[in-house]
């Protein structure tokens, strides 16, 4: 190999797919228009609500997006039985309000402002039944992969418990996305609306020759011309034989593309009666099945050649199939029941044959390209989104400006809009069809990430949702937390969210409080004051030796009570540092797998966005004279760190350090003086120990290190007087 006579240099290179979409949407209304689709005059009309909005005119009454009176948008709900989510007034307000603007011609934009656990996900999953219930398209998307399927997930569950199973089905659901990024399981509930998952499922009875109208003609063939085919096809079998062998063959295929049918084919008004069929088809099969195969010696009647060519007429009204299906079920006598059941079969087999044509697939894309148009709610990241230009949305409709068009998407709904880029979010939002948008989220907790100087200075990660925020857009604000108890949510809802949000009943209750640890420190909110913390900066950013170990320590008590209390606790251990995360995490290692009931994830602020666990241990690192705290100063940040605990937050940080800058953290560490929850790490024997080791060991390693580079052994008493910092 020949030495580079040049310099070398690496390239850092990332993956282009979201910039390319967003570049081509950008520029929908010019060159690449023909390409990706219609540009229709509904998505235009939202794009401008967003980009020319003026909240003088709203002022002025010539323009107006403010939400509507809340008796007005109730009674467009009424009648879909919102009442059994148990919604809060502000959440059904929220509901009703974008329920309602389905009915207004003109585009809307609606947002929802969700603070942390106030019911995003609860919400957005009742707007999507909803429109299920109301049969309207409806396109849910969100940032990342975790998000989407945490509303899908809830979706799911919501229409399997439904008990309006004529209205609302799981067919009519679909998620796509990349199979491996959502980690998606076979066995899991959401494999039932995936989209590659259901067209695997549905390509055998697309499939000609062998599908589902073979399958329906070739059982129609037998029970109709049973002893003309015997004659052909016998091969040396006696009639009764050869029918039965037959009969199970072909109807056990059938019934297995009414299984996949019933549960995987979308619905609609037309095809209301098919499915019908398919359960009264499915009845009578076991009904004939049940005659064919008895071998008692009184069932020779239903074997006679008069019996089996008896011409079938078909001369049965569909709606009063249901009835000679309970005549069937009640008829004793064998012959009598075997010659209406055979009828009857074929009527409807017949039926399902004329009334649900499929097209004819030979691999799953072709079964997702007619999958998706007919799907009535569809759930992918905003970036997948895209896809759905080269989806044929019902265009030829709109070409010809037929107003009722039961293809085309109507209503766009973004969860966490607030983490999404403008220009991100202008790939849904004009996809064809697209009159009304929803978009929920809360702009003060993280945006979007933008690793370029030159970008973030520029605003590129501002997001619509901040945009028309500061423009003074109306908002629905989710006012009820039922997350964090209410010594953890007391300090920031009064700081970003000016105490508008209250704690629901559940966090209120005194059943919440829980008890994880023994000591004042490890109440339901604390700071744990770490002084001589030792702040230093390595390859992947800044660590603190002497936090890790607090951290560590408290994992491995709670991991201990809850071995010996046989509970299950879910811990979270947040850091606003990588370095921090990756030193806390090598700690830890895997030794807490062993026990189900208990899990601990170490991540970055970042990596926890969304996220809740029973306990968050947060480490703050900073650890310094001259108080610098960094992007600690990051509100949003904060916020996010803050807010993610249900039963206690304990924070680990040098208080000095935090409160020697004029941040949050000043008024966090004197919120939390006032109330009596501020610690010093020497309260606790146990966990002052921890630290004492801690420090020992690094001031041991790092003056030996010093002390071999100058051939100087170390004064035996440096120990006793590094442990008696810590025990005075």
């Amino acid at each position: 190999m020949k030495t580079p006579k040049g310099p070398l240099f690496a390239v850092y290179i990332m993956n282009m797919t979201t910039y390319n979409r967003m570049w081509k949407c950008l520029h929908l209304g010019e060159n690449d228009a023909n390409s990706l689709g219609l540009r229709n005059k509904k998505s235009t009309e939202l794009v401008d609500k967003v980009w020319q909005y003026n909240p003088k005119l709203v002022e002025d009454g010539s323009s107006s997006c403010s939400q509507l009176s809340q008796c007005v948008a109730h009674r467009s709900t009424d009648g879909l039985g919102l009442e059994k989510f148990n919604l809060n007034a502000s959440q059904l307000n929220a509901v009703a309000d974008c329920v309602s603007s389905m009915d207004d011609h003109s585009s809307s934009i609606k947002l929802l402002w969700g603070p942390p656990g106030t019911g995003k996900t609860k919400t957005i999953s009742t707007i999507l039944w909803a429109m299920l219930m109301k049969g309207r398209k409806t396109l849910a998307c969100a940032p990342t992969n975790t998000a989407v399927l945490e509303v899908a997930a809830r979706i799911v569950k919501l229409v399997g418990k439904s008990a309006d199973g004529s209205l609302c089905f799981l067919n009519d659901i679909i998620l796509f996305g990349n199979r491996n990024n959502m980690k998606m399981d076979d066995d899991s509930d959401l494999s039932l609306v995936f989209l590659d998952s259901r067209a695997e499922r549905l390509l055998p009875c697309f499939v000609p020759n062998s599908g589902w109208r073979h399958c329906l003609c070739s059982l129609i063939d037998l029970i109709e011309n049973r002893v003309t085919m015997y004659q052909l096809y016998s091969e040396g079998k006696t009639l009764r034989q050869y029918l039965k062998d037959k009969y199970n063959k072909h109807s056990r295929k059938l019934c297995g593309c009414i299984e996949i049918l019933y549960n995987d084919h979308p619905r609609n008004a037309e095809t209301g009666r098919s499915f019908q069929c398919m359960l009264e088809v499915r009845e009578l099969i076991d009904i004939i099945h049940a005659l064919i195969n008895d071998d008692k010696d009184d069932g020779h009647d239903i074997w006679s050649d008069e019996l089996l060519e008896i011409k079938i007429e078909d001369n049965g009204d569909p709606l009063l199939w249901p009835e000679q299906l309970a005549c069937i079920r009640i008829t004793s006598c064998k012959k009598l029941k075997f010659r209406l059941a055979r009828s009857l079969c074929v009527q409807e087999l017949s039926y399902l044959r004329t009334n649900l044509e499929l097209p004819n697939c030979y691999n799953t894309r072709a079964v997702q390209q007619y999958l998706l148009p007919r799907a009535k709610c569809i759930l992918c990241t905003v970036s997948s989104s895209f896809r759905l230009y080269n989806v044929p949305m019902g265009n030829i409709c709109r070409l010809l400006e037929k107003p009722q068009d039961t293809n085309s998407l109507e209503l766009l709904i973004v969860d966490e809009a607030a983490q999404l880029k403008e220009c991100e979010t202008l790939i849904p939002l004009q996809l064809p069809g697209i009159r009304q948008a929803v978009l929920i989220g809360d702009e003060y907790q993280l945006p979007a990430f933008v690793k370029s100087n030159i970008s973030e200075s520029a605003s590129f990660g501002r997001s619509v949702f901040q945009r028309l925020s500061s423009l003074g857009f109306s908002k629905h604000l989710l006012n009820v937390q039922y997350r964090m108890h209410p010594e953890i949510s007391n300090f920031p809802v009064a700081t970003f969210y000016d105490g508008k949000v209250s704690d629901g009943p559940n966090v209120s209750h005194k059943d919440y409080t829980k008890r994880f640890l023994s000591g004042k420190l490890f109440g339901p909110y604390s700071f744990i004051n770490v002084e001589g913390g030792h702040e230093t900066i390595e390859k992947h950013g800044r660590k603190n030796t002497i936090e890790v170990a607090a951290v560590v320590r408290m994992v491995q008590r709670l991991f201990k009570e809850a071995v010996s209390k046989g509970s299950k606790v879910s811990v979270g251990v947040v850091s606003p540092y990588n370095a921090q995360v990756r030193a806390i995490q090598e700690k830890l290692g895997k030794s807490y797998i062993m026990y189900d009931g208990f899990s601990v994830n170490v991540k970055s602020v970042d990596g926890f966005q969304g996220a809740e666990e029973d306990i968050i241990i947060i480490s703050t690192v900073r650890s310094n004279g001259a108080g610098a705290v960094g992007f600690l100063t990051n509100l949003q940040r904060t916020n996010v760190a803050l807010t993610r605990a249900k039963h206690c937050l304990w924070i680990v940080g040098n208080g000095t350090t935090l409160s020697s800058n004029n941040s949050v953290w000043q008024k966090m560490i004197k919120n939390a003086r006032d109330q009596g929850l501020f610690f010093d790490v020497n309260d606790d024997k146990d966990l002052s120990n921890a630290v004492a080791k801690a420090v020992i060991e690094l001031d041991d390693a790092e003056n030996s290190v010093k002390m071999e580079s100058l051939h100087i052994s170390r004064p035996r008493f440096q120990t006793r007087l590094k442990y008696q910092k810590y025990h005075p």
